[in-house]
């Protein structure tokens, strides 16, 4: 068990691409959220009401069904907090939407664990946070700006692997670069005091493909690039302590003129808890990682992600 001087909290500010209204109405709204955010939803919005989500989409981490998500505080239009019993640990949660201008507002997102999510190392856990914020706020504003959320995973597929995708508005050769560039890769990595942040890429059957990070000064995340199809397919090594999978793959294909779509699959994953941390963390970076294709910039969304009790880990 956990104590509040370790448990991990998650703070941050994601732009979203409408004004407050309408985004505090898709927030809330079970037809919606159900488009979203995930299959099963009930809402009462009142204090003492049920703000409940579950289903494929949501993350357990094999420690069960998510429970007791009861609201706590309201503010209509502007802010609602709930407890939520999540991955065998009981957490508070806090949303609070603020208007930017007539087209565009922001939502500051607030979770804290009150206890240690079981079978995941206690300086992973903020990470897992972020994540989880990272990709629902991603389709929340995805829904608002085209209809469709933009990376919707499924932690219930029958399969050893870890896959998320999403549909960049790019081509496929500005995409591959994105990934393979380390100048680009910069863009879309997050810089972390503890892993450090220096990209490789020798694009070559056995070169070095490598996101820079270190752990007590092991080499971390991508290793070797293992196979190699430019611009539509990459598989690199991958060696994370205590985790069982060793390759990730990346396959990239033209969906229309200036589109293309992104997946990424890490492979022969032997936990379920592991399957969901890595199809999480996939898909926050392909969120970032879709950003800078499209947009050249450094995906806003990562930068300074998290701030916590805790500390790291994948």
């Amino acid at each position: 068990m956990g104590t509040t001087a370790t448990n991990p909290t998650y703070e941050q500010t994601l732009p979203i691409g409408a004004n407050a209204a309408r985004a505090w109405s898709e927030l809330t709204e079970p037809a919606a959220m159900r488009e979203w955010l995930d299959d099963r939803v009930e809402v009462e919005l009142r204090v003492g009401g049920r703000f409940a989500f579950g289903g494929r989409r949501t993350p357990t981490f094999g420690n069960g069904e998510s429970k007791d998500q009861v609201i706590t505080a309201l503010d209509p239009g502007r802010s609602i907090s709930f407890r939520w019993w999540w991955a065998g640990s009981p957490t508070s949660c806090e949303l609070i939407v603020e208007p930017v201008d007539e087209r565009s507002s922001r939502i500051r997102v607030r979770h804290d664990l009150g206890a240690d999510i079981a079978g995941i190392p206690a300086h992973s856990q903020r990470y897992l946070l972020r994540d989880f914020w990272h990709v629902t706020i991603g389709n929340l504003e995805s829904f608002l700006r085209t209809g469709r959320a933009a990376v919707m995973l499924d932690h219930t597929a029958p399969s050893k692997d870890a896959t998320a995708a999403i549909e960049i508005d790019a081509s496929i050769e500005r995409t591959w670069r994105t990934l393979t560039d380390p100048a680009e890769m910069r863009r879309w990595l997050e810089p972390d005091a503890e892993l450090g942040l220096a990209p490789r890429a020798e694009l070559r059957i056995g070169g070095a493909y490598s996101f820079g990070w270190q752990s007590d000064g092991a080499p971390m995340g991508p290793t070797t690039i293992l196979e190699l199809d430019p611009p539509r397919r990459l598989r690199h090594g991958w060696h994370y302590d205590g985790d069982s999978s060793d390759a990730t793959e990346w396959t990239l294909e033209p969906i229309g003129r200036g589109r293309t779509r992104l997946a990424v699959r890490q492979i022969g994953v032997a936990h379920e808890r592991e399957r969901h941390a890595y199809a999480s963390g996939w898909g926050s970076f392909l969120f970032d990682i879709a950003l800078a294709a499209h947009a050249g910039g450094v995906a806003p969304a990562r930068a300074g992600a998290a701030s916590t009790k805790g500390s790291h880990g994948s």
